[in-house]
């Protein structure tokens, strides 16, 4: 852990995590980089909670290659996810021995990537200034930047951008020593009985050129790709289950992916 003291890593969470039982033990683990003098941006997704709105309301979900199609509708279930989100990280936050300061950046600004996918949008830029004044201010105290997948654009209206490229733009912008991605598990073969534990940026998009990975994966390997192309060290793609996320990020035992430059 002494490596990455002082360095920034960014962590996207699923909505899967939020979802599940292990959140506590996620975020423990998480409080406890932070304390160890690691820069944590953590930036949170929200599908499976959007999906159980947008189901109860009876609306349509409909997704393209792992990227939803968000009518403006939809947006203002976001803003309610976004905040139980959030109430749900605090309050879990909050019980542990040590609390670290907990900041809410509004960092990312979107752009519309297509009348296709109405209100979903794509990272514009990143406020890089949003955390250092932040650090500048509060520097001596152990904290955690949250970001959410609900970005405003120039014409004032959020859209919906994928938390996958969120935190890989977040990643380059702040030069970032690592950016992982939590998941169910780390890159696999569609029959799920191949791991691929450490790819070139080459070899992981060989993997999507023949359909040997898909899905939900896609979006995390093209952040994935972008990232360490332009200059992160490596970004890790890693099950959210007790003991698998640490181990990958700080020994060569975790049973994840990690991707490097060529």
């Amino acid at each position: 852990m002494a490596e990455l003291h002082g360095k920034t890593v960014v962590i996207k969470v699923s909505g899967k995590v939020f979802a599940s039982p292990h959140l506590k033990e996620v975020l423990e683990d998480v409080v406890n980089l932070a304390f160890s003098g690691i820069r944590i941006i953590l930036v949170c997704g929200s599908q499976v909670q959007i999906d159980e709105k947008m189901k109860a309301a009876g609306m349509e979900i409909m997704k393209k290659d792992g990227i939803r199609v968000t009518p403006p509708e939809v947006i203002d279930l976001m803003k309610i996810v976004d905040v139980e989100i959030g109430v749900e990280i605090l309050k879990v936050i909050e019980k542990m021995k040590h609390v670290p300061k907990i900041l809410r950046p509004e960092a990312v600004t979107a752009e519309p990537i297509s009348e296709e996918f109405k209100r979903t949008g794509s990272v514009c830029s990143v406020d890089t200034d949003s955390f250092s004044v932040a650090d500048r201010t509060i520097s001596a105290m152990p904290k955690i930047f949250i970001v959410s997948a609900l970005a405003k654009a120039a014409d004032g209206q959020f859209y919906n951008v994928n938390a996958d490229e969120i935190a890989a733009d977040i990643a380059v912008s702040l030069q970032a020593e690592k950016v992982i991605f939590l998941s169910d598990n780390g890159v696999q073969d569609r029959s799920k009985e191949l791991t691929f534990f450490q790819l070139k940026a080459s070899e992981a998009a060989k993997l999507m050129e023949n359909n040997t990975a898909g899905g939900g994966m896609i979006p995390k390997l093209k952040a994935a790709i972008e990232a360490v192309d332009a200059g992160v060290k490596a970004a890790h793609i890693v099950s959210f289950h007790p003991g698998e996320f640490l181990a990958e990020i700080l020994s060569n035992l975790g049973k994840g992916t990690v991707i490097t430059k060529d």
